[in-house]
């Protein structure tokens, strides 16, 4: 692959990965309040839970996504850990879906 190609790619399942987290959010909260388990995240036949690791990792060092550990669900139950759509994650998905 060339540059351009892998650049392309990346901002290709970056566009996928913060969409999930942006369209799943519930009405009830605002979306950055919302945090979404691996998963949940991603088109399982196209990328693995590690790639979906990797994106959403690579997208919180960037600051585009934040980490939170220790969730609970609507009903009390422990949810474990999560990734959660940011304001410039979300100003950067909106640049995405006009460049394509």
């Amino acid at each position: 692959m060339t540059a351009p190609q892998i650049i392309e790619a990346r901002r290709v399942m970056d566009r996928v990965i913060l969409a999930d987290m942006h369209s799943n959010g519930s009405s009830c909260f605002r979306q950055y309040d919302f945090f979404h388990r691996l998963s949940t995240l991603g088109d399982p036949r196209y990328m693995t839970r590690e790639m979906v690791r990797a994106i959403c990792r690579s997208l919180t060092d960037r600051g585009f996504a934040h980490y939170q550990r220790g969730l609970f669900t609507e009903d009390g139950e422990v949810a474990g850990a999560g990734y959660g759509i940011t304001r410039l994650g979300l100003a950067y998905l909106m640049a995405l879906e006009e460049i394509s």
